[in-house]
């Protein structure tokens, strides 16, 4: 799996499943947990409809992730 060091970082630091899926080389399980992140955290109130500043940043990891791999 092609993925930054400051992208790794972040995941693991936010996903408990991050470490496990990257050394497992499951890019689309890691996708899948970025995605599910980023819909109980990713979404600022009042309406919930907008990315907050984490969402943005999770959807930019996700983005290169999925593009490198």
């Amino acid at each position: 799996m092609k993925i930054d060091e400051k992208d790794k970082q972040f995941l693991i630091k936010n996903i408990e499943a991050a470490q496990a899926l990257i050394e497992a080389d499951d890019v689309d399980g890691l996708l899948e947990e970025i995605d599910g992140f980023m819909t109980k955290k990713g979404y600022a109130p009042p309406n919930y409809d907008e990315l907050n500043a984490t969402g943005r940043e999770a959807e930019r990891v996700y983005d290169r992730i999925y593009n490198n791999n």
